[in-house]
């Protein structure tokens, strides 16, 4: 066994390089080479039967007693200014030029509301970086978080959130359950143009059922 802990890599580091320079002083790294699945898994037992760690990995670790481990934090920032950038200019249709006529003339977000869908990390992270913003923000997760918890967002249950919201967060893991749970039915509850911002997993739309909405303009925005 080597002298430091053995970390395989999935693919070659091209990202966080510093932080991978600063892992290599700590631990031996090797990028997985296996040209198969057949081929890794045999490497698994000789090559790699000393590994510490595998990083990007799948549920079926668990089944061989593999630690998993995951970097929550690490998307947090980019998924939060992404959907804050993309709230503004959805709103306003800027690329459209659709302008309201009149004295009140702005599409912009006050006296909206904002629906956050998994109010986790980055759910909770949109909520306080839009809170200048004006919008009432509501939230659904699988189970009501204490209020300490929800920067002042108020939860609800999921139909409630589609038909409440003029504006959705989608924040949510992909999962076998929440694969295409933006489907035509949950649409269909939806309030007439209303703007979702996805920066979540694309697979959690439905995406004929999205094609459309967007082409009759229920919805006026996916991402």
């Amino acid at each position: 066994m080597p002298s430091k802990p053995f970390v395989l890599f999935f693919n070659p580091v091209r990202h966080a390089v510093p932080f991978y320079e600063k892992l290599q002083e700590v631990a031996h790294t090797e990028v997985v080479i296996s040209q198969t699945r057949e081929e890794f898994f045999e490497d698994l037992k000789r090559k790699y039967k000393d590994i510490f760690a595998i990083y990007r990995t799948s549920a079926s670790g668990a089944s061989a007693n593999l630690m998993l481990n995951s970097s929550p934090i690490s998307p947090q920032a980019a998924s939060t200014s992404a959907t804050t950038a993309l709230l503004h200019p959805s709103l306003t249709s800027l690329h459209a030029g659709t302008f309201k006529q009149g004295l009140d003339f702005g599409h912009g977000p006050q006296a909206k509301t904002l629906g956050i869908l998994d109010m986790g990390r980055i759910g909770h992270a949109i909520k306080k970086r839009t809170e200048p913003f004006g919008l009432t923000t509501i939230y659904h997760n699988r189970t009501p978080l204490p209020s300490e918890q929800t920067a002042g967002a108020d939860y609800v249950p999921f139909e409630t959130l589609l038909r409440k919201s003029d504006i959705i967060s989608v924040n949510i893991p992909l999962t076998p359950s929440t694969k295409r749970l933006i489907s035509a039915s949950a649409i269909a509850v939806m309030n007439p143009g209303v703007v979702i911002i996805n920066t979540a997993r694309g697979d959690i739309i439905d995406e004929a059922a999205m094609a459309d909405a967007l082409e009759s303009g229920a919805v006026r925005l996916d991402v």
